[in-house]
């Protein structure tokens, strides 16, 4: 990926993630699982590299561009939702607070504040039978699989 994004800078072209040609889908598939049972086990397949792997550099100039220079990092990619992209970038000499880099807003907040506002938002959907019912229907099918799902 690293070659690709050097040949497109060469060449004139945009070498950010928005690039087609760096998703490598000639060559790679992707295929998103959920970590937990609140979605379906499969979420998403396509061709190629997945879209936080190949915007890391954007949220990472981002960073720079927002707090100034340094040298960021990407520490964490944060699945907010099937087309959020958002990153935890820290800053490799430990300066400054690491951050959270919204790449669909273009906005960073430091990572303490992005926490506390994630907590407010799943506390106000914890307990909700309604979503809870949906998650184990999507579940069900796929539960009778399983050895744990097909004992009683």
């Amino acid at each position: 990926m690293a070659e690709r994004r050097a040949r497109l800078g060469k060449a004139g072209k945009g070498s950010n993630g928005n690039n087609p040609e760096l998703y490598g889908a000639e060559r790679y598939a992707t295929v998103v699982i959920s970590a937990d049972d609140t979605e379906p086990p499969v979420i998403r397949c396509f061709l190629g590299l997945p879209p936080q792997l190949v915007k890391e550099r954007d949220a990472e100039a981002l960073a720079v561009r927002k707090h100034g220079q340094g040298r960021w990092r990407v520490r964490r990619h944060l699945m907010l939702g099937m087309f959020d992209e958002a990153f935890v970038c820290e800053d490799e000499d430990g300066g400054r607070e690491a951050l959270v880099v919204d790449m669909r807003t273009g906005k960073t907040l430091p990572l303490a504040e992005a926490a506390s506002r994630a907590n407010a938002k799943r506390k106000a959907t914890d307990n909700d039978p309604e979503l809870e019912r949906m998650c184990r229907e999507a579940w069900a099918p796929f539960r009778k699989q399983t050895k744990v799902g097909a004992q009683p």
